[in-house]
C-alpha cells in the first residue's frame, strides 16, 4: 500500500488495506460482527477512491446524503437480495472506471500497462466471488479460496510495483 503512496490509486489501495483489518478488530475487541454491512462500505469506498477529488469536494453533500442513503435503505430494507445486487452494481462500476483509466492510459503512453490489467483482473475476482456467493453455487468455498490466492499474489506485485513503474509498460511500435 506504502509503496502506492502518491500515485493515483493510492487510495483505493489503502481502503483495499484497512478494512479487512478493521472487520477484524471490530469482531475481536467488540464482538461486533460487521460482515452484512463491511462488503457495502468498502465498495462505496473503492467507488468513492475512483472519482475525480474535484467532483467529490464540489459535490460533497450529495456523496455523503447518497452514501448514508444508501446504507440506511439496505440497513432498513433487511433484504440479503437488494444488499447482493447493490454490491454489485457498485463492483460494475468500479470495473467500468478501473477500465476506463486502462484505456486512457494506454492512449496516452501508447502502450499497455500492466498494472491496470491485474487490477481489473483483481476487481473481476471480486465481482465473480460475489456472484458465486449470491447465487449459492456448490463451488463458493472452493472458488474463493482459489481466487483469494490468486488475489493475495496480486497483492504482493501491487506492494512491490508502483502504478508508474516503467516495468508495467510494454510499448506500441508506431511507424
Amino acid at each position: 500500500m506504502f509503496r502506492q503512496y502518491k500515485e493515483n490509486l493510492f487510495y483505493l489501495f489503502l481502503v483495499l488495506a484497512f478494512f479487512d483489518p478493521i472487520g477484524v478488530m471490530f469482531w475481536l475487541f467488540f464482538s461486533i460482527n460487521t460482515a452484512p454491512l463491511l462488503p457495502l462500505l468498502v465498495s462505496l469506498s473503492l467507488v468513492l477512491t475512483l472519482q475525480n477529488k474535484n467532483s467529490l469536494l464540489k459535490y460533497k453533500w450529495a456523496v455523503i446524503t447518497s452514501f448514508i442513503s444508501l446504507v440506511l435503505i439496505t440497513i432498513l430494507i433487511g433484504n440479503k437480495s437488494l444488499f447482493y445486487m447493490q454490491i454489485v452494481g457498485l463492483h460494475i462500476y468500479i470495473v467500468y472506471k478501473i477500465f476506463i483509466l486502462f484505456t486512457k492510459n494506454s492512449i496516452y503512453e501508447k502502450g499497455i500497462n500492466v498494472f491496470y490489467i491485474l487490477l481489473l483482473f483483481y476487481e473481476l475476482m471480486n465481482l465473480f466471488k460475489v456472484f458465486n456467493y449470491f447465487f449459492a453455487f456448490n463451488n463458493f468455498f472452493k472458488y474463493s479460496t482459489i481466487t483469494s490466492i490468486f488475489q493475495i499474489t496480486i497483492g504482493i506485485y501491487f506492494s512491490i510495483v508502483k502504478e508508474s513503474s516503467p516495468k508495467n509498460f510494454f510499448r506500441f511500435k508506431t511507424l
